[in-house]
């Protein structure tokens, strides 16, 4: 007995000190969420960017139909750009999070944030070539879009509609905050990231 509790002893100590190591090895390596949001947004249009002026908003974070827009950014370069970060609920693993480019009225460019998909499958749904169904797209007068399982025109991929469906819900969700907000945010004064109040 005594023999049990020696090595039970020796494990939990073990066991300890390996998780305290893990936590500080984590505390130097996490990466925050805002950075990695900052060089994406450099990928979607090469400017130096607004803080997020959502936050002036009713319907941020609050569910659209099947998503949300957790922010709305504007390059200070003085184009007629938003950068809305939206999120599509319901893909086969979780949620599939875009920046969606809106440039003078039009969706310019999509660019994925943060996908679980599987590879090769619902992945294709992040995809350029799935993303074109939206890109020219007059986001000012359009209607939403769906998929065709769910009569729509937007072509899900073929073994991923749930996937597809997410990302359809993303950019719903930036099109329906553009034709509610978009107009207010192409007149409000900017403020660059970190020199907010």
């Amino acid at each position: 007995m005594k023999e049990i509790l020696k090595i039970t002893a020796i494990l939990s100590l073990i066991a300890l000190i390996a998780g305290g190591l893990l936590g500080l090895v984590y505390a130097f390596c996490k990466v925050d969420d805002s950075e990695i949001l900052a060089k994406k947004m450099s990928v979607a249009y090469e400017s130096e960017i607004s803080t997020d002026l959502s936050a002036d908003f009713e319907r941020v974070g609050d569910s659209f139909k099947n998503g949300t827009v957790k922010g709305v950014y504007r390059p200070l370069d003085g184009n007629n750009v938003q950068i809305y970060y939206a999120a599509g609920y319901g893909a086969y693993k979780g949620t599939i999070e875009l920046l969606v480019v809106i440039k003078d009225d039009v969706i310019d460019k999509i660019l994925t944030f943060s996908s679980s998909e599987t590879p090769g499958l619902g992945s294709k749904a992040t995809e350029d070539t799935f993303y074109a169904n939206f890109i020219g797209v007059n986001a000012a007068t359009t209607d939403t879009f769906a998929v065709v399982k769910e009569g729509g025109t937007v072509q899900q991929i073929a073994s991923a509609t749930y996937s597809s469906r997410a990302v359809t819900r993303a950019v719903n969700c930036a099109i329906e905050f553009y034709q509610l907000y978009g107009k207010a945010i192409s007149e409000m004064e900017l403020v660059v990231e970190g020199e907010a109040e």
